[in-house]
């Protein structure tokens, strides 16, 4: 299988450079999920639209990650 980005999860959880960072520490590393990369950017380059992007974000953070989301 193909990586994306040229790592995978157990690359960062390997890499020394990451081992001060809490979600690595908990092995709570995910990739950003393309719904909320899509959405970030309608709403930055096209601030008039009536996109709900931290409302959208919220939820998702918390529903997947357990965490609140601090845009």
């Amino acid at each position: 299988m193909k990586k994306k980005a040229g790592y995978e999860k157990n690359d960062i959880l390997a890499n020394p450079a990451f081992s001060g960072v809490e979600a690595v520490k908990k092995r709570r590393i995910c990739r950003e999920p393309a719904h909320l990369l899509i959405l970030w950017h309608a709403k930055t380059y096209y601030p008039a639209l009536p996109l709900d992007y931290e409302g959208v974000a919220s939820e998702f953070f918390e529903a997947y990650y357990g965490i609140k989301y601090g845009g």
